[in-house]
């Protein structure tokens, strides 16, 4: 049976950050995959977040500041195409101007920085509608693709190994059991297991006696901007948390999204998904020209029609629930001696992975 100091369970973004992380403070790595980049890692917008939106003194706020800095001196490191593009929250048609205030303050408490509040935003930036918006001119967007590619490069580089068709069935640290796509069993074992399995890791909680604990995936859809518009900024609506003091709500309203390639993307959506498999786009053309005329077109009417728009592709957010009630930070809880669980790393994980791995005991 091999023995290893530190097995991951999941080769997305935040898996990938565990074991780089243990490599580098000594250890022997193995990390362990079914389908690397096909989870949440390879199906979002890619954007390095700057700190907004979090509670104080949550895990998300605590990381996400960091975990941008961290990624950004691993982007300098590594050919990995990034857009520092910025980003605008405007309080949009209907939006209260005061709570762009609330949200700065919010951000500055955050350790938040590159931040300034414009007035009519749209006298600098065309189209942008609201009598005010908060500018976060270190808001920058990723190819996620290529930064997970990056990890899996830099993890064989330093020694870890990359089990690429494998997923956990059932152990702890002491006797830990995989299978390959075939069904073949091999074991091993451990001192520190980690589950950052994404939409599976409550399943795996639950077989290692963590109790409570539900994912629920959230369908994320985007539609792509047919046409070229002069607006190299993300747009953001206020958030629901802010704008219906929905404190449970952790998705950020459908905005406006370049890529590092230079497509214009709208959304995402938030819509309850049948299954952990679910990456249908069920929303119309309509209702995001609809929503993207919130936050962008003209006094007398939107700039963007359906016409516009045409289906793009959807991720799957994993919300957590324990007990039923819905838990708005990330969780790193430990099952047994050495077992510990990543649950609920949704945004800002992308951001936050680097140092919010920091967390587990390696040292």
């Amino acid at each position: 049976m091999a023995q290893l100091d530190v097995i991951v369970i999941g080769a997305g973004i935040v898996g990938s950050w565990a074991a780089l992380h243990a490599l580098r403070c000594g250890r022997s790595v193995a990390i362990a995959d079914p389908s690397p980049g096909d989870g949440i890692s390879g199906r979002n917008s890619g954007v390095l977040h700057a700190g907004l939106y979090y509670k104080n003194g949550s895990l998300k706020a605590k990381h996400c500041t960091r975990g941008k800095r961290l990624t950004e001196q691993f982007i300098e490191e590594h050919p990995i195409p990034i857009l520092r593009c910025g980003k605008l929250v405007t309080c949009g048609r209907w939006g209260s101007a005061d709570a762009v205030d609330e949200l700065y303050e919010k951000a500055l408490d955050n350790g938040a920085d590159e931040l300034e509040i414009l007035q009519e935003p749209g006298r600098f930036f065309p189209g942008v509608l609201g009598a005010r918006a908060l500018h976060s001119k270190g808001t920058a967007v990723i190819d996620s693709a290529a930064y997970l590619k990056a990890l899996h490069h830099a993890i064989e580089t330093e020694g870890g190994v990359l089990l690429k068709g494998r997923r956990y069935v059932e152990g702890d640290p002491q006797e830990v059991t995989l299978a390959d796509n075939t069904g073949a069993c091999e074991t091993m074992s451990c001192d520190m297991l980690i589950n950052a399995a994404g939409l599976d890791s409550d399943s795996i909680a639950l077989r290692a006696g963590l109790q409570g604990y539900e994912i629920r995936p959230v369908r994320g859809e985007y539609f792509r901007l047919r046409k070229s518009y002069p607006l190299e900024k993300l747009v953001y609506p206020l958030p629901a948390s802010v704008m219906k003091g929905a404190k449970n709500d952790t998705a950020l309203g459908v905005h406006y999204t370049i890529h590092p390639s230079g497509e214009i993307y709208v959304g995402p959506n938030a819509v309850a998904a049948s299954s952990k498999e679910d990456y249908h786009i069920t929303a119309t053309a309509e209702e995001f020209a609809d929503s993207l005329g919130e936050i962008i077109g003209t006094a007398a009417g939107p700039i963007f029609t359906a016409d516009d728009l045409a289906p793009g592709y959807a991720g799957l957010r994993p919300r957590l629930f324990k007990n039923g009630v819905a838990i708005t930070d990330f969780v790193i809880a430990e099952s047994s001696p050495g077992f510990f669980h990543l649950l609920g790393i949704e945004s800002p994980g992308l951001t936050a992975a680097a140092s919010l791995v920091e967390e587990l005991p390696f040292r």
